[in-house]
Formats: structure tokens, sequence, C-alpha cells
């Protein structure tokens, strides 16, 4: 299974984030103008070390005198946890046997925030990010990219996002793909399809050698 971050399963607030710059000082229409910048996609696709993004964080929000810690602490603010009932799902699916990965569009401080605090996501078995693959979903380079460097078969892979065109994408490249409504939690149907990716995942008695557990 292929998983989506922000909106599947991790919680997005972005009125957090506005209200933590605004708190800070900055200016909403400068906040929103940086947003919408080629700063913040060079910084999703991994061309920005740290310095160089939050010098300009810094310049374009006139906060020239905010330390290195409140200036990531506020970028971070609009992640609020995961969200447990697509994680059970999640769970259910990696104790079924089958593998799960990340394809999400993403920075470097939130990456390393996720991947190092989110006890939910202890469990994924490969990372496929922006900012380290060099593509923004839904630029189909990277669902190629992500199905060669984590070693997935489209055609035998459930991804899941809560954009439209994301999901057009993947089925464009050949994966299975299904839209997920942000925060929500899995529907009977997706179970199904996980509950059948994972009985074509585990051999047959008659199959499985003898004295083994096998998992893929």
């Amino acid at each position: 299974m292929l998983f989506d971050l922000g909106g599947v399963l991790v919680h997005v607030s972005h009125a957090v984030f506005r209200k933590a710059w605004l708190d800070l000082g900055a200016d909403d229409a400068r906040l929103q103008e940086f947003l919408q910048g080629e700063t913040m996609r060079d910084w999703n696709l991994g061309r920005l070390d740290e310095d160089r993004f939050a010098d300009r964080l810094r310049e374009a929000l006139l906060l020239r005198d905010l330390d290195r810690c409140r200036l990531r602490d506020a970028w971070c603010s609009m992640l609020r946890g995961c969200n447990t009932k697509m994680v059970r799902l999640l769970e259910a699916a990696r104790g079924a046997g089958l593998n799960c990965f990340i394809l999400s569009n993403t920075d470097p401080w939130h990456a390393e925030l996720m991947r190092t605090r989110y006890e939910g996501l202890r469990s994924i078995s490969g990372w496929g990010l922006s900012c380290e693959y060099g593509y923004l979903k839904p630029d189909r380079r990277l669902y190629r990219l992500a199905a060669e460097r984590l070693g997935l078969r489209p055609a035998a892979t459930l991804f899941l996002d809560d954009k439209p065109e994301n999901v057009e994408a993947a089925l464009d490249c050949g994966f299975q793909a299904r839209l997920h409504p942000g925060d929500q939690p899995a529907d009977e149907e997706l179970w199904s399809l996980v509950r059948a990716a994972a009985s074509q995942e585990r051999p047959s008695p008659a199959s499985a050698p003898a004295g083994r557990n096998e998992e893929r």
C-alpha cells in the first residue's frame, strides 16, 4: 500500500499554522504570498538547505530576529498528529503482511518531524518524499521514481490520497488508486480492499514451505 501523509495519515490544520505566524507578528498577506511562491516550491523539492530556507522565510515575513527554533516550531505547527483511525488501517495492513509506503509532497522539516516523532508511522516500510525525490505530485515522474526506488509493482499497489489530481496521476501510472477524504476514517470498502490484498499475499497451505512462516 502507498499512503499520502497530510490529510490521510496525518492531521493538518492551516488555521493553527496561520495563527502561529500571526502570533509572531507576521503579516498575513506576506505569509500567503510566501506559501504560493518559488521558495516554497523549491523547499518542497529539496532544492534549498535549511539555512537558505530559514533566511528567505525570515526576510519574506519581516521576522529577521526570529531564532531557528521558534521559526521551525511555527513552520511545523500545522502538523497535528496522526489520524489514528487511518493508522489502524495501516497497522492492520502491516499485520496482514503488506508492506506500506509513503508518497508525499513535503519539506525537510515536516519530514523529519513525522519520521522521528510520530509513533503511528514507525511501521512504514519506505518513504517517497518530494523533497528527496525532486518531483511533486501530480508529476508522473514522482510515481515512476517511487515505484523504482521502493520496489513497487504499481498494478499490485493501492495508493490513497486526498487530492483528485494525485489519484488521477497514480491511475495513469498503473497504480490502483482511491480518493480518501481528508481526516476521515477508512470506510468498509477500503477495509475490504485491504483484506483482499492481504489474502493475495498469504501463500496457500499447500504451497507454503513446511516449518516456515513467510512474510512479504
